[in-house]
């Protein structure tokens, strides 16, 4: 699986996450201090989420454990 394919689960999780958790992007953007713009670019793939900023977007979307960044199969790739 491409690069891309795996930048739209992961863009397709987020979004998810952010919609199943009642956050808005406006809410979400304040809390990584980034714009609306940017976490709508992340949702839609147009733009890598950086590492360093998934911890807080877990913390602000009320998630806990896992490895998973934004729950089961977001970082499947197909690749060992």
């Amino acid at each position: 699986m491409g690069e891309s394919a795996d930048r739209g689960e992961i863009a397709a999780a987020l979004l998810a996450a952010r919609e199943s958790a009642g956050v808005s992007r406006g809410e979400l953007a304040r809390a990584l201090a980034v714009s609306p713009k940017t976490i709508r670019n992340w949702e839609r793939g147009y733009t890598r989420i950086p590492l360093s900023a998934v911890p807080t977007i877990r913390r602000a979307l009320g998630m806990d454990g896992g490895f998973e960044p934004f729950g089961s199969g977001a970082m499947t790739s197909g690749r060992t």
